[in-house]
Formats: C-alpha cells, sequence, structure tokens
C-alpha cells in the first residue's frame, strides 16, 4: 500500500533544534513524552480508539513524519495515518505495578524513527473493572505542552458524541502550516539586529553551584523538587504583581536574577525563558496543534541601589521587546552572542495551561472521569524551574542528581522562600537590602 502525502514544508525553529538534539545523540531520550493518565468508569476502547484517530485526522502535524537527509529538514504529512492503539487487560494480574513499569520502560527503550514512523501512540489498560490508565507517549517535536489541553478536551468531546451515536460539531483546526508561512515571512535580519544589541557586553557565564565532585556522568538521574508558596506568599506575590502592572512571571524571573546575581557575585545575569509563542499573530493559532514554544535568554541587570520595584518594571518592558523577536532559533541567538553556546545554563518556564480539569468535570456523558495525570518530560538542561499558579504558586525545580546535590537544591528553595518574602511585603527595598539567608541559615 502507497501511502498518501498530503503536504510537505519546513521545520519550525524550535523544532530544527529538536531535530537536531535527537540526530546527534540517536539514544538520547531527549524530547520522548509520556503521559500516564488515570481514568475511573468504564471506557468503550473501540470508540476510544476511533476517537483518538479522529483527532489525528483533525490535526495534520499528528501525522507527520520528518525527513532530514536534505539540506532543510521538512515534515512530511501522511494522509491516512492512524494512531498506533493497543488495549491491555491486566485486571487478572497480582502484579500489576511491576507489569506497569516494565511496559513504560519498554515503550521508552522504543523510542521513535522520526523518518519512518508515527510519532504518537497510545495504550490503554485496564486495571480493574472500572480503573483503567492511558499510556499516551509522543515525541516533543509534534506537540508542545500548551497542546495537551487542546486533544484531550477535543478527544472527549468526540467520544462523548460517538457514545451517542452523533457526530462532534467542532470547529475545523487551522493548520500548523499557517504557523509556519507566518514563521518564514518574519524578519530574521531585524531579529538578529535585536538580540545582538541585547546581548552585547555579556560575557559571564550566569550558573548555579554545582557539585564539586561533579563528573559527565553519562546518563543523567532526574529528580524534582516541588516548592509550594503559602496563600500568603501566594497572595502577596500577586498583590505584588498587580501594583506594579507586571506579570506574576516578571515577579518569578525577578526574584530568580536577585538569586542568580548573589551567586554569580555579578550584576548582570542571564538564563533561558521558555516562551508560548501563541502571540504570533495567526489567525486560530490558540486552538491550534504543534510546536510554538522557543527559549529565548532573559538578561536581567541589577545595580546594588536599584529597587526590586525598578528591576520589575525594567523586566517587564525587556520582555514586552523580546517577545517581538521571540521566534528566532536559540542557536542562532546564542551564535550572536559573547559565550556562544555558553550563554544559556538553565531555563525557567511560567506553565499558564496545566491541563484543566474543570474541563473534564462539566462532562456528564463520558461514562469515565480523568483522575490524575502525570508523565515524564525530558529536557536538555540540567537544571529547570517550572513554575505554575494553581490556586497557589508552585514551583519545581527539576535537576539532574549527578550535577547538583540535595544541599544545593535545598540551598535555592530556601532563597527563593526568603527572597519572595521580603519582596511581596516592601518592593522598594533596594538589592542590597535584600538578604538572600533566612535568619535561621
Amino acid at each position: 500500500m502507497k501511502t498518501k502525502v498530503e503536504k510537505i514544508y519546513p521545520l519550525s525553529n524550535m523544532q530544527k533544534g529538536m531535530l537536531f538534539h535527537a540526530m546527534d545523540d540517536k539514544a538520547s531520550s531527549a524530547y520522548f513524552e509520556q503521559l500516564i493518565i488515570d481514568l475511573k468508569g468504564q471506557v468503550d476502547e473501540q470508540i476510544f480508539e476511533d476517537s483518538l484517530n479522529e483527532v489525528m485526522k483533525r490535526h495534520e502535524i499528528l501525522r507527520a513524519s520528518f525527513t532530514y537527509k536534505l539540506e532543510e529538514p521538512l515534515h512530511v504529512i501522511i494522509k491516512d495515518r492512524k494512531i498506533k492503539f493497543e488495549y491491555r487487560d491486566i485486571r487478572d494480574q497480582h502484579n500489576q505495578d511491576d507489569v506497569l513499569r516494565k511496559f513504560l520502560q519498554e515503550d521508552k527503550q522504543k523510542g521513535f524513527d522520526l523518518a519512518k514512523e508515527t510519532l504518537m501512540r497510545a495504550c490503554l489498560i485496564r486495571r480493574d473493572e472500572d480503573s483503567y490508565q492511558l499510556i499516551w507517549t509522543y515525541h516533543h517535536i509534534l506537540l508542545d505542552g500548551w497542546c495537551l489541553g487542546i486533544i484531550l478536551d477535543e478527544l472527549f468531546t468526540i467520544y462523548e458524541k460517538k457514545r451517542k451515536g452523533k457526530r462532534h460539531q467542532l470547529e475545523d483546526p487551522r493548520p500548523y502550516s499557517d504557523y509556519i508561512k507566518w514563521l518564514e515571512s518574519q524578519d530574521k535580519e531585524e531579529a538578529k539586529e535585536y538580540w545582538k544589541q541585547y546581548l552585547e557586553g555579556c560575557d559571564q557565564k550566569t550558573m548555579i553551584p554545582k557539585l564539586s565532585t561533579h563528573s559527565g556522568a553519562p546518563q543523567p538521574k532526574r529528580k524534582e523538587k516541588l516548592i509550594e508558596c503559602s496563600e500568603k506568599l501566594t497572595n502577596g506575590l500577586l498583590k505584588l504583581a498587580n501594583r506594579n502592572r507586571v506579570t506574576i512571571n516578571t515577579v518569578l524571573q525577578s526574584i530568580w536574577g536577585v538569586i542568580l546575581a548573589r551567586y554569580n557575585n555579578s550584576e548582570d545575569v542571564v538564563f533561558g525563558t521558555v516562551v508560548s509563542g501563541r502571540d504570533a499573530e495567526v489567525e486560530g493559532i490558540e486552538k491550534m496543534v504543534g510546536v510554538f514554544i522557543n527559549t529565548i535568554p532573559t538578561r536581567i541587570r541589577l545595580e546594588r541601589d536599584m529597587s526590586f520595584k525598578d528591576v520589575l518594571r525594567k523586566t517587564q518592558s525587556d520582555a514586552l521587546e523580546s517577545n517581538r523577536y521571540n521566534y528566532l532559533n536559540l542557536a542562532e541567538v546564542q551564535s550572536l552572542s559573547e559565550l556562544k553556546h555558553d550563554l544559556i545554563d538553565h531555563v525557567m518556564v511560567f506553565e499558564n495551561y496545566a491541563v484543566d480539569q474543570k474541563a473534564f468535570e462539566q462532562r456528564n456523558d463520558l461514562g469515565f472521569e480523568m483522575e490524575n495525570v502525570g508523565g515524564e518530560e525530558q529536557t536538555n538542561y540540567s537544571f529547570s524551574i517550572s513554575a505554575g499558579l494553581d490556586g497557589r504558586l508552585k514551583l519545581l525545580l527539576i535537576y539532574d542528581e549527578n550535577v547538583y546535590g540535595e544541599e544545593i537544591i535545598n540551598n535555592i528553595e530556601r532563597h527563593i522562600i526568603a527572597v519572595a518574602e521580603q519582596v511581596a511585603e516592601h518592593d522598594e527595598k533596594t538589592l542590597s537590602e535584600i538578604e538572600l539567608v533566612s535568619e535561621e541559615e
């Protein structure tokens, strides 16, 4: 059977970066995404598979392969491509956790062949009369975290209708190729000029203290540390943001900038920021599936007699300006700086897209509900901070244990809380007045 090619078009900048890493290290599991979703109730596996394929049909990017032997790598969109779907019933097995662990491990080892196969697969595992786990695996080159909510929302809408024998009334989404067209039409030279000026004179790498015995251990040992701000601190920081007409993201970046300045004994710090890329002027971009995120440098300059308020305003106005040029590939941006690829040591991301639980609470005709979403995301940085607002402000430190020790991570937590508490109370404090070390420390 011949495969029908529907469309061929170039990659976005972020995708090019991912492809480069995937080619560079074929054994790496960077950008391999595995989501585990707990479902409670009764699931019809046939309708579920059909609904997944309907979502595949709706979004061309989900049917893509990538050719990279050419000078310019390309998406090849396959017309009738189906998802690889598997149903397993393990109700009669006693060691279910082991079975699941083994499956996740094997699934990860399989990886993906970017040129040949469907880069998304799903396995529905039935564990009990009314409990299932959906293992949804995909390569990050297809979609970013912002898309998860869009896809699950559509999947459950379609499933609900199919169950009643009806057709869904969802609007046709715009194809990802619209965004690529927009990207190709942007003024690259203007963006390069902007970033060159932005990074001028930046000649000291901003680091986080590493283990002194840090050796280039082959396999990263991923660990997480969750920092949960109290209700009082969360409210204090939100009020601080409102008072100064800045976003909560700007507040966190500024706090982090203050801490990094102390760690590096420097008044000029740079770290990577992951931007959603959804502010591009493309029709229907908010419901589009694909990779829009990009990493850009955030540079914060701090003078001792500046007040924290001043830092906030400067950080916010710089971010608005940078955002106009956030489409340029990070490798290109870094090449414009004196530090080249040493420019960025770690990244910070503000997740304003939690997979929306509320969207599922309003559905009463599914026959099941979604209880929990977990999973593993791999990046190619050995330290990152992922922040989100879910009632309270939460920060997740994701780090490689080979590089950063527990004590270093615990100190970072204490320093973030200490600085946040001080600036939430007194935003006119000058930087030299902000204490990094808490009283007990």
